[in-house]
């Protein structure tokens, strides 16, 4: 059976990995489930829709139990906080499956403009693409998984089949990208009755093509790209038919 844990386990990212896990037809066994401010409480306490299917607690992350326990560590964290944990997992043997973009990009001059100054900046050549439409060999074999975002995902499935059969353009994309107000994550979750009307993504929309989002397109999409992020969960790209030569 195989054994795995999840770092950092209380958004909504979390929720659903659990509920993947735990209902899944190949038996997995749920090791650990980490949060620093939850730690003590039911996972179901702070989930209700996992209620009677797992009674796990939340547990403080410590490196060493979670690799005694686990042979894949999924790893929830926000971006520029996995990276401190990324190499001390893989150091010791256990394969990593990274939800932040401390992994997502090859370039680590694209990674430190929008983001810090990367710390593992070696690990960026071994990591894989975490999109099984694309990768799903080297993700079975690798060690490393840097597991795509939500907005690339959606677009570059989206593109992919006319990209292939060579009847677009990669270039000059649009991409109209529509999240709800849970895209960015539980730290931009109003409190719970607070919640805005559905507007709210397009007035605060939590990323522009100028950052993240825009360099994990750039990966499959060459030249200028539009990136208008707004509400709901809906996804369309527009892409320029590719006039034969004459």
């Amino acid at each position: 059976m195989l054994s795995v844990g999840i770092v950092g386990g209380s958004g909504y990212t979390g929720s659903e990995l659990i509920r993947l896990l735990i209902t899944h037809p190949e038996k997995v066994d749920l090791a650990c489930v980490t949060s620093r401010s939850l730690a003590g409480q039911y996972v179901s306490k702070i989930h209700p829709n996992l209620r009677g299917l797992v009674d796990l607690k939340f547990a403080e992350l410590d490196v060493e139990k979670v690799t005694d326990e686990v042979s894949i560590v999924f790893l929830g964290l926000p971006h520029k906080a996995a990276m401190e944990f990324v190499p001390r997992f893989l150091e010791r043997g256990v394969k990593v499956i990274d939800f932040s973009a401390d992994y997502r990009l090859k370039s680590v001059h694209v990674y430190e403009r929008y983001y810090q100054e990367h710390t593992s900046p070696h690990l960026l050549k071994e990591a894989v693409y975490g999109l099984p439409e694309l990768h799903r060999a080297e993700i079975k074999d690798a060690f490393l998984v840097a597991n795509p975002g939500c907005y690339p995902t959606g677009a570059i499935l989206a593109a992919l089949p006319a990209l292939k059969a060579g009847v677009a353009q990669p270039e000059n994309v649009i991409v109209d990208s529509k999240s709800g107000i849970s895209g960015a994550g539980l730290p931009g979750m109003p409190p719970l009755g607070k919640q805005p009307s559905s507007d709210f993504g397009l007035r605060t929309g939590h990323g522009m093509w100028e950052g993240g989002f825009g360099t994990s397109f750039s990966t499959f999409f060459r030249g200028n790209g539009l990136f208008p992020p707004g509400t709901n969960a809906l996804i369309t790209v527009y892409l320029l038919e590719l006039q034969e030569k004459r």
